[in-house]
């Protein structure tokens, strides 16, 4: 059996771009800006085991760019994805499905940290 379920979860991507890094100092002390998301480089994060084979994020929100060059964006999305289920002690079983994130153009080791733990969801 495969079940399909949609999801809110809080994606939060963070990066570091030197492109975009300078010293407050020198712009009357502004540590961080508010920018469109379209208007700067975004990793291409998709859901790889999604149900609906939608892939792009529906709402573009701001980005937080730091004078350091950290980005961090939180693109709010619903995500619908598919896993199999085994029913076989219902109702006392209990089922765990596996969310696959990753870039469709870069290894995972070169963008997503081993490290961090970056879904938190909403409940």
């Amino acid at each position: 059996m495969v079940r399909y379920r949609n999801s809110s979860y809080e994606l939060s991507l963070e990066w570091f771009d030197h492109k975009l890094k300078w010293d407050p100092d020198e712009y009357g002390g502004v540590q961080h800006l508010y920018v469109p998301a379209e208007q700067i480089w975004l990793p291409d994060i998709v859901l790889y085991n999604n149900a609906d084979g939608n892939y792009e994020v529906t709402i573009m929100t701001k980005a937080i760019i730091h004078s350091t060059g950290r980005v961090v964006w939180n693109p709010p999305a619903i995500y619908k994805s598919s896993c199999q289920i085994d029913v076989q002690y219902f109702p006392f079983d209990r089922q765990s499905c596996l969310m696959k994130f990753g870039s469709w153009t870069y290894d995972g080791y070169h963008v997503i940290s081993p490290f961090c733990n970056f879904i938190n969801k909403y409940r």
